[in-house]
C-alpha cells in the first residue's frame, strides 16, 4: 500500500511537469508569432503618381435655337493626396461643379444658351506646393477662380500665408506687394477724366486690408507669387476677379 502511495505521488508529479512545459510552450510560441508579424503598410503620399487627374470631364456640343453654336469641354479636378484635408476639398469640388455639368447637360437637351461658357483647371506644382486653380466663365464673361493649395509632403491644405511661408517669403510683404500691383491696375481701368459712380468708395474698399486678406495666393507655373483679388466698381455686377502677378 505505502509503494502505491509513492508510485501515485511519482505519477502526479510527472503530470504536472507536463503541464507546466506545455504551457510555457504555448507562451513561447505566442511570443514569436506577435514578434514576426509585419507590420501594416503605410499609405503612399500619393494615389496615382500625380497630385491630380481629371475627375469629370464632359464635352458639350450643339447649336441652340438662336443659331449660336457651342462647343466646350467642362473638367474638374481630383486631388490625389492622401488625407483629410485633400478628402474634404475633393468633396468640396464635387459638390461646387458638379451642378454646372447637369445645367449644361440640360441646356444642351433643350438647346438653349450655355449658363456657362467654360470650366476648366489648371495644376501647377513648385517644392512641395500644390496649386490648384479652378476657373469657371460665364456667358456674361465674368470669370470666377477657385484656388486650393496643399503641401505635398504633409498632405495638408495651405491658406494665402501658408503658400507664401513655404516658399520662405515674408507674407506682410508680400501682401503689400499685391495691393500696389492692384492699385494700379484698378487706377487704369478705372481713374479716368470720368471715373465709374463712387470711384473713390470702391477705391478704397478694393485695397482694405479686409479685400486683402480674402486675396486667394498661389504660386504659378513660373513659380511667381500670384494672387486672385477682387476689384469693386459701379459697373457690371460692381465686382470682378483679377489676377495679380509678382515679378
Amino acid at each position: 500500500m505505502k509503494m502505491n502511495k509513492i508510485l501515485l505521488a511519482l505519477l502526479l508529479a510527472v503530470m504536472t511537469g507536463l503541464s507546466l512545459c506545455a504551457c510555457d510552450s504555448y507562451s513561447y510560441v505566442s511570443a514569436t508569432q506577435e514578434e514576426t508579424t509585419e507590420p501594416p503598410s503605410t499609405k503612399p503620399a500619393y494615389e496615382t503618381g500625380v497630385y491630380t487627374t481629371v475627375a469629370k470631364e464632359e464635352t458639350f456640343d450643339y447649336t441652340d435655337k438662336a443659331g449660336n453654336v457651342y462647343k466646350t469641354t467642362y473638367q474638374i479636378p481630383r486631388i490625389n493626396l492622401v488625407g483629410a484635408d485633400a478628402d474634404m476639398i475633393n468633396k468640396e469640388i464635387t459638390e461646387k461643379f458638379y451642378k454646372d455639368f447637369v445645367a449644361a447637360e440640360t441646356e444642351q437637351a433643350n438647346r438653349s444658351s450655355l449658363t456657362c461658357d467654360s470650366l476648366d483647371y489648371e495644376r501647377f506644382i513648385n517644392g512641395n506646393v500644390l496649386s490648384v486653380v479652378i476657373k469657371r466663365v460665364y456667358f456674361s464673361h465674368a470669370v470666377d477662380y477657385t484656388v486650393y493649395s496643399f503641401n505635398t509632403s504633409t498632405c495638408t491644405l495651405l491658406d494665402s500665408k501658408g503658400v507664401v511661408t513655404a516658399i520662405g517669403k515674408s507674407y506682410p510683404e508680400v501682401k503689400e506687394k499685391i495691393r500696389t500691383e492692384l492699385e494700379k491696375d484698378y487706377m487704369n481701368k478705372y481713374n479716368t477724366a470720368n471715373p465709374p459712380q463712387n470711384y473713390k468708395e470702391n477705391y478704397e474698399k478694393t485695397l482694405s486690408d479686409d479685400n486683402m486678406e480674402k486675396a486667394k495666393i498661389y504660386i504659378n507655373e513660373k513659380g511667381n507669387i500670384t494672387a486672385v483679388c477682387k476689384e469693386y466698381a459701379s459697373v457690371g455686377n460692381g465686382e470682378f476677379a483679377v489676377v495679380i502677378t509678382l515679378d
